[in-house]
């Protein structure tokens, strides 16, 4: 009995007592609460990150091939803290495993590696004066990889000849201030130093629903004189990218006014959009003495769910009304652009009119020729509506000297996202504190109006009414079309509220108007020496992470003709054609995440299930698999396909079709 009565004790104890630990001779009681059954059950079960081989009876399922082939030709191109890999695809690749790391360094420890699906990679964050290896593995359909093949070089710190002005975002603070005012709609976007696979570079990162952004650089582009032209050329910008890529749009703007935002494409824009030009465009959108640059990726028809971009529409334009010279430049077309691959784009002010080169070859050329000798450079980004994330590594100018201006930091502003009736009395503070060490002000913003507008500007600040003119001469207000204006500042008039200055847009006439974006540029006082402004410790928005690739299913005859989907296919065999479209996966974040493997159902029932992870994760690939539909009944079936990845972090994908089967 005394035992009984002792072993219901010790079992009494182990249930408020979990373990003994001994560390060091010390005895730690580790008092685990018991968990109850009903948060055992209430927990979601841990994502599926596993797939076993499987094949239904009467189902056939495919195997690998013979041996794998490596890649070919791999060859290094050198950029500044960058290398870019590319190589030959060969028949049975699904993709690519790239790794890299410094030379000598212990074997099988890169410094980093992803899985691509793009026969050309580019690597970034590198240290300049280092040599690195890259190597590169063939991944086919079912995870397996090839013997690899390796090539060693160190990146190109050359500096571009011939610019004055050079920024490659290596500064403590990206943007540097001092050269540079990113201009957002709201607060929907960011220009931040790089992260992840855009590590030393600048990034624009944001989520504006299709709205453009800019970088408004603080440097002027200065012209040379016709007499002090080089060879015909009077000025360049040079801007080193990844945008506008696979999705996006990129614009170099030349602005002859103190404008941050200007507009896009405007209703009644008279060139073609997808395709090239040797001459230049009219758009509305833009005001007058504008040269632009504008390139965007071209898709393929939609033909699928998932139109492949086929290559980059590049064209100059400007505003109606523009002189012409009337001599056409013979261009070159231009092939699309790989995933997360910088690309060196110039817009060449010459003579004879204007020229778009593309890693030096000209793409794209205006007839125009500028009437100013300054401009204001805007370098425009546009994504889509799921965002934006573009990578610049380095902008530059060639023309005549030119300067910075000294920079005070502006303070916050407080204006109102509408613009309201002039005349009413000012709402802003008439005294207070006054910004400190400046002589004025320029106040720049961008309004949209939402219908026929009329009338003009004028600026609530410091107490009182200060008139407010179009940024560039000439431009029309117009329904749906950015209008950039400008208003000067005397220095009594900048008085802050709380650290804030308050700032009210209104107008003279009718319509609804929006206020877009708004600045302050600070004329600092003579002598002044920039301040260093920002903590460089901005983070990017948050982008999206690797993505498996995109599934599709059909089915084919054993001829391997596909079946209509509203067809009633006979009894005979059936083929189901699974494929992963490795690129369309590539495409939303840089890189792929590893594949676990293929599940294939037929009215909610496991009928095949293909692994792969033979020597590690995949990254897509094409399985036919034969089916015998004997036993289903006649009626409508669904065939549904589910895509795994081998981290719990990444989210499955899924696809399906339907097929009729004969009584």
């Amino acid at each position: 009995m005394a035992g009984v009565e002792r072993g219901q004790l010790l079992r009494r104890l182990a249930r408020i007592t979990a373990a003994v630990v001994v560390i060091g001779g010390a005895v730690l009681m580790l008092r685990i609460p018991q968990q109850r059954a009903a948060d055992v059950d209430d927990a979601p079960p841990p994502p599926q990150t596993v797939v076993r081989e499987f094949a239904a009876d009467g189902v056939i399922v495919p195997g690998p091939g013979g041996t794998l082939a490596s890649p070919a030709s791999l060859a290094l191109a050198r950029g500044p803290r960058r290398l870019i890999a590319s190589w030959l695809p060969a028949a049975q690749d699904a993709g690519y495993e790239v790794s890299w790391g410094v030379v000598g360094n212990a074997a099988g420890n890169p410094d980093g590696r992803r899985l691509v699906a793009e026969n050309t990679v580019q690597i970034n964050g590198l240290d300049d004066a280092v040599e690195y290896y890259v190597e590169v593995r063939a991944v086919d359909a079912f995870g397996r990889r090839s013997a690899p093949v390796t090539a060693v070089s160190m990146t190109d710190t050359t500096a571009p000849a011939g610019y004055g002005f050079v920024d490659r975002f290596d500064s403590r603070v990206i943007p540097d201030p001092q050269r540079w005012r990113f201009a957002t709609p709201g607060d929907c976007a960011r220009a931040t130093r790089g992260d992840l696979s855009h590590v030393r570079q600048l990034l624009i990162s944001g989520r504006c629903s299709g709205e453009t952004v800019a970088l408004r650089s603080r440097t002027p582009l200065r012209l040379r004189s016709a007499a002090d032209a080089v060879n015909g050329e009077l000025g360049r910008v040079l801007v080193e990218t990844d945008q506008p890529g696979q999705t996006g749009e990129l614009t170099i703007d030349l602005v002859p006014g103190p404008a941050d935002l200007l507009g896009g494409r405007g209703r009644g824009f008279d060139g073609p959009p997808d395709g090239s030009g040797d001459t230049a465009r009219a758009d509305p959108a833009l005001p007058p003495g504008v040269i632009r640059m504008h390139t965007a990726a071209l898709l393929s028809p939609p033909l699928t769910d998932e139109p492949r971009p086929v290559a980059n529409a590049v064209q100059v334009l400007v505003a109606p009304g523009t002189p012409r010279t009337g001599r056409p430049v013979a261009v070159q077309p231009v092939g699309a652009a790989h995933i997360g691959v910088s690309v060196r784009w110039e817009l060449v002010v010459r003579t004879d009119g204007v020229v778009v080169l593309r890693d030096g070859v000209p793409v794209a050329a205006g007839d125009v020729v500028p009437t100013w000798s300054e401009a204001t450079v805007l370098i425009g980004f546009g994504g889509q509506t799921d965002g934006l994330r573009s990578a610049v590594d380095m902008v530059a100018f060639a023309g005549a000297p030119t300067e910075t201006p000294p920079l005070r930091p502006s303070p916050r502003l407080d204006v109102p996202n509408t613009v309201g009736t002039a005349g009413r009395q000012p709402v802003t503070p008439a005294a207070g504190e006054v910004v400190p060490y400046v002589v004025g002000g320029q106040l720049r913003a961008t309004v949209l109006p939402r219908d026929e507008p009329s009338g003009t500007f004028v600026v609530d600040v410091g107490g009182r009414e200060i008139p407010a003119r179009p940024a560039v001469d000439g431009q029309p207000l117009a329904a749906g079309v950015r209008y950039p204006i400008v208003a000067d500042l005397p220095v009594d008039a900048l008085v802050l509220r709380e650290g804030e200055l308050p700032v009210r847009i209104n107008t003279t006439g009718p319509g609804r108007l929006l206020v877009v974006h708004a600045d302050l540029e600070l004329v600092a006082q003579p002598g002044v020496r920039s301040a260093i402004a920002g903590t460089g410790l901005d983070d990017p928005l948050p982008g999206p992470g690797p993505a498996l690739a995109r599934p599709s299913v059909w089915l084919t005859d054993s001829a391997g003709d596909p079946f209509d989907r509203e067809a009633t296919v006979p009894r005979d065999r059936l083929i189901i054609e699974v494929a992963l479209d490795a690129v369309a996966g590539q495409r939303v974040a840089g890189e792929l995440a590893g594949l676990s493997g293929v599940e294939v159902r037929v009215d909610d029932t496991l009928v095949a299930a293909i692994p792969t992870v033979r020597d590690g994760p995949g990254v897509g690939g094409r399985w036919r698999l034969a089916l015998n539909p004997a036993s289903l009944p006649g009626g409508e079936h669904t065939v549904t396909v589910r895509v795994l990845g081998v981290a719990p972090e990444t989210e499955p994908d899924n696809a399906s079709t339907r097929f009729r089967l004969s009584g």
